[in-house]
């Protein structure tokens, strides 16, 4: 198990899901009122800040709003890739589960960039939002990934039947 390529890429697959599932996503910063929206894959907050602070610290928070479901969507999709590493004897089940992993992590990718659309009219829609690269970035590579390890099961799928075949 541990020899094949694909488990590698499998274990990539969920470690930058689980990965993504705690880290933020976009924040959006007006200095001038100390307001400010953050949102991560479990909630987004939109509140007012202390004005002096170099991160983002919240004095009163206005709204909150649950998006638990998009960290779910995440850690799902990491416990599909462990799943699926550990069904190694079963290379056409890996390939369903991989195949279902990969809508998984392409959800965990837009349902986040939907919201952020509702999240910008929170307040001053003239000041601009950044996202985080690197959250942007994992489900991406996850998705790179889980394309390579199909690569290699099905290589490994036809290596066995070829084998067959000479039996």
């Amino acid at each position: 198990m541990i020899q094949r390529i694909q488990t590698i890429f499998l274990l990539l697959v969920a470690v930058f899901m689980g990965t993504y599932a705690v880290m933020p996503i976009w924040e959006k910063i007006d200095r001038e009122n100390n307001q400010a929206v953050v949102m991560s894959t479990f909630e987004i907050k939109y509140g007012n800040i202390e004005p002096d602070s170099q991160g983002i610290v919240f004095t009163e928070v206005k709204e909150r709003t649950n998006i638990m479901y998009v960290a779910g969507i995440a850690v799902l999709s990491a416990v599909v890739a462990l799943f699926s590493l550990f069904s190694f004897k079963k290379r056409l089940t890996q390939l369903k589960l991989n195949a279902f992993n990969s809508l998984l992590m392409l959800a965990s990718l837009i349902v986040p960039l939907l919201l952020v659309t509702d999240a910008k009219n929170l307040f001053n829609p003239e000041v601009p939002g950044t996202y985080y690269i690197i959250s942007l970035l994992l489900p991406a590579g996850a998705v790179i990934c889980n394309i390579l390890a199909n690569i290699f099961i099905r290589k490994d799928e036809k290596l066995v039947r070829s084998v067959d075949r000479l039996r």
